[in-house]
């Protein structure tokens, strides 16, 4: 390697660093300032790893499919106070849409009255935070709130997203080493009331009518890949993403903090003879009003399982629909994610 190689490798290096660093500081001043100003709030979110049902001490369960249950982390940085919303595999998925749900349950029921600008920071997550989808769940809960005029959405830099989210679920971890037999998701849910003596967390058992599907939203508007000035658009790059009531068909990006803002305009021009339909307004369908298949396999893995569990138990588990031509993955997916699957970046 040539001194002008290593050179190239070390700058590289270090302007990773102070890119990761610089958005970590970012993300901390934004917490801070949501404390001092009655007008803003700052908010971090981030998924749980999954947990399994059930949770027994027997190698049998080792071989088997387990059923998961998801936990979604909210931390509300003005006043310190943490939150999860909970769901168990087979009412719903794991996708973009579930996450954004939980957000916008937790953004109409809690957030601080009079706040006018909302700061939310999480990781980029293969995709997962960063898409079409989840705006335009934040475009409906933009349109329809009484004083939010701004929802600007960061991200922290890949391999460097700590939040403080991850010291809650650090907790939660630590109280279930003492937990050797779970069955049910509403024992996960008194394991994460109890975790914390001090400022403990508010847990939220979702049910499947407050999960949200952009379907119908998605055809109301068109989802371009060029900016308004003919600028190409990267959602895999983008460091942030504002959205303006004032501008409910606009969505500005920009991939650093630096640089300005590229505004995407989304609107659908209207048929000839049919009125322009608004868009935000009514527009949300249940995303699985009657439960989200599983696959066949666990299905009959959970089946096998089912003397380990005790018979008051055997409902969640009785109650779910398998099919055959799912494919189940490590991750917790059954099919296919709503999102694009974010592999080029490092």
């Amino acid at each position: 390697m040539t001194e002008d190689q290593q050179k190239c490798i070390t700058d590289q290096q270090n302007n990773h660093v102070k890119l990761w660093k610089d958005l970590r500081q970012r993300m901390k001043q934004d917490i801070a300032h949501s404390k001092l100003l009655p007008e803003q709030e700052c908010i971090t979110f981030d998924m749980q790893q999954t947990l399994p049902l059930p949770r027994i001490p027997t190698n049998i369960v080792f071989y088997k499919r387990q059923l998961w249950v998801y936990n979604t982390g909210i931390h509300s940085g003005s006043d310190d106070k943490s939150y999860c919303y909970v769901w168990v595999e087979g009412e719903t998925g794991k996708g973009a849409q579930e996450t954004g749900s939980c957000f916008m349950y937790h953004l109409k029921k809690f957030l601080k009255s009079g706040v006018k600008n909302l700061i939310l920071w999480s990781d980029s997550c293969g995709g997962q935070n960063r898409n079409i989808k989840i705006v335009l769940l934040l475009k409906v809960l933009l349109a329809n709130h009484a004083t939010l005029q701004t929802i600007s959405h960061r991200f922290l830099e890949p391999g460097h997203t700590y939040l403080p989210n991850d010291t809650d679920f650090g907790k939660i971890e630590t109280a279930l080493k003492s937990q050797q037999k779970i069955y049910t998701p509403d024992e996960y849910i008194d394991v994460m009331r109890s975790c914390k003596k001090k400022n403990p967390l508010t847990v939220t058992r979702m049910k499947t009518v407050d999960f949200y599907s952009t379907a119908k939203l998605e055809k109301l508007i068109v989802n371009r890949k060029k900016g308004t000035a003919g600028e190409k658009i990267n959602w895999l790059r983008t460091k942030e993403i504002l959205l303006k009531k004032e501008n409910p068909y606009s969505i500005y990006m920009r991939s650093t903090f630096d640089e300005d803002f590229i505004e995407v305009d989304i609107k659908r021009k209207p048929l000839r003879g049919k009125p322009t339909v608004e868009a935000f307004e009514d527009n949300l369908l249940p995303l699985w009003p009657n439960g989200k298949e599983i696959t066949a396999a666990k299905l009959a893995d959970l089946q096998a399982m089912l003397d380990l569990i005790p018979k008051d138990c055997h409902y969640i588990y009785t109650n779910l629909v398998g099919n055959a031509s799912l494919e189940d993955d490590i991750d917790g997916y059954a099919g296919e994610p709503d999102y694009e699957m974010e592999d080029d970046e490092s």
